[in-house]
């Protein structure tokens, strides 16, 4: 039994039964039929981080993506969903966190000036004043512990712009898409910049940073066509380094994979089959553009999983 304090207290943590902390598993309980039982909990309140987002000149940056990056004991770093956005006066705060060492991550999307004719913005910077999680200062933070009055300083850097068309497997231009431009780092991912789109497949990216990035493109629903046209689902998943204007970028959507296999069991098939669903989990860190890759198993043992594309484990 798992208890949380609700959409209006998310600075405790949720807390599994007779668990002596939020990553404790804690115990089951056996209920007979008809049998009413009490379980107690003792919610415990997160950590806390707070501070201001400034740039290179001391002045507040506004409306800049704060969020915490856990490292684990054996030093990966880890997302772990909480941000928050810098308000008029560069100031963030993020509640509700599991003990532990975190990175602190600042990125602001809005393009800068042009200095010398060129645009600049600023880089993903990490507390206090860098461009990398290893460089990156530590914070830690216990239960009900606020670490406060961090100062991040934003680090400017040239900006660049991509350009380029979509087509697919046929050569057609790809006019819906949802395409994502998917900036990689030792935690995984983020949105590296936002993506417009004209009606005859052509694209543009402007305000990216250098860096290595994942240009993602996945297809979406036609809302003009009828409810039961079969369509064709192609993806793309195109790695790009940037350290320059990249220009007529082109990339060729492909169809999907569909996967079929059968389950056995190792000591016998069981006379009575329990319900199992297969799902293709990702792998090697890297997105799944397809569809929500899983599938019940029939009564044959057998499953089919669809529209995928990218790496992947089956389980």
């Amino acid at each position: 039994v798992l208890a949380a304090g609700g959409p209006h207290r998310s600075h405790y943590l949720p807390l599994n039964y007779a668990a002596r902390s939020a990553m404790d598993i804690g115990k089951s309980i056996e209920v007979a039929e008809g049998q009413r039982v009490q379980a107690h909990f003792a919610l415990q309140r997160g950590g806390t981080l707070s501070g201001r987002v400034l740039d290179d000149t001391g002045e507040p940056v506004s409306q800049v993506t704060v969020g915490p990056v856990r490292v684990s004991r054996s030093g990966t770093f880890e997302p772990v969903g909480h941000s928050d956005q810098s308000d008029d006066q560069g100031r963030f705060r993020i509640y509700g966190l599991q003990p532990g060492e975190y990175v602190v991550t600042a990125e602001a999307r809005d393009q800068g000036p042009e200095v010398e004719g060129r645009p600049e913005g600023f880089a993903v910077t990490y507390f206090p004043s860098a461009v990398s999680e290893h460089e990156a200062a530590r914070v830690r933070v216990g239960l009900g512990d606020e670490a406060a009055d961090l100062e991040i300083v934003l680090v400017r850097t040239r900006t660049f712009r991509i350009t380029g068309s979509l087509t697919d497997s046929s050569g057609a231009p790809v006019t819906r898409a949802n395409v994502s431009l998917l900036r990689v780092h030792g935690s995984g991912y983020t949105f590296g910049a936002g993506v417009s789109m004209s009606g005859d497949g052509l694209f543009s990216i402007n305000n990216v940073i250098a860096g290595n990035y994942l240009l993602s493109v996945r297809p979406t629903r036609d809302p003009d066509a009828p409810p039961d046209t079969i369509r064709r689902r192609e993806f793309a998943l195109v790695p790009l380094s940037v350290d320059a204007d990249v220009q007529d970028l082109v990339v060729t959507t492909q169809p999907g994979t569909t996967i079929t296999g059968r389950v056995s069991f190792a000591e016998g098939t069981p006379a009575a089959l329990p319900e199992m669903t297969v799902f293709a989990q990702t792998s090697d860190r890297l997105p799944s553009v397809g569809s929500t890759p899983q599938s019940t198993v029939g009564a044959d043992l057998r499953f089919t999983l669809t529209d995928l594309f990218g790496h992947y484990s089956v389980r």
